[in-house]
């Protein structure tokens, strides 16, 4: 896909953020099924029900920024303890989405699946298999949210990425 393409061209320092401001386009994705869904699921083998909080999506985009912004200039040495518990957050519906226990639209499962693979990264699991970072995972599950949902366009995205690459000439 050429979206995915000119994703993999950027250099490393630029796709953690390039990857953060995509994730932050599929936020009306979330929202809009949060307000329609009363987001609870219960887990089939131990028919624990669960609820997950409506907040999860801006609160996390928000802590990935700060954390983002905060060590840009630490090559990502920056204390990522808050991320690590979003991390933790998201496990158990990644697991209930990966099992069936909790099924939603596929835009908001690529969403979801999105934050948690951004979070997979900045949290400390860099290689999830070989030659494929979290990162990059996150930002295919966003292009599916976005061709899915239709939230963004090629050309905004790469206006995006322009944006993104001007941001960093020195």
């Amino acid at each position: 896909m050429t979206l995915q393409r000119y994703y993999n061209d950027l250099p490393g320092d630029l796709k953690a953020e390039l990857a953060v401001r995509i994730a932050r386009l599929t936020l009306p994705v979330w929202e809009k099924y949060a307000e329609e869904d009363n987001l609870i699921y219960t887990d089939t083998s131990g028919g624990i029900t669960h609820k997950i909080d409506r907040n999860i999506f801006p609160e996390t985009i928000k802590e990935i920024e700060d954390y983002i912004l905060l060590s840009r200039d630490n090559e990502y040495s920056y204390n990522n303890s808050g991320l690590v518990e979003l991390y933790e957050n998201f496990e158990e519906p990644v697991s209930a989405l990966y099992d069936g226990d909790w099924e939603v639209p596929a835009e908001v499962e690529s969403s979801f699946y999105c934050l948690y693979n951004l979070l997979r990264e900045l949290a400390g699991e860099m290689e999830v298999h070989p030659g494929n970072t979290a990162f990059n995972i996150s930002v295919d599950r966003t292009i599916d949210t976005m061709e899915t949902s239709g939230i963004i366009s090629e050309d905004e995205f790469l206006d995006l990425l322009k944006e993104v690459r001007s941001s960093h000439v020195d």
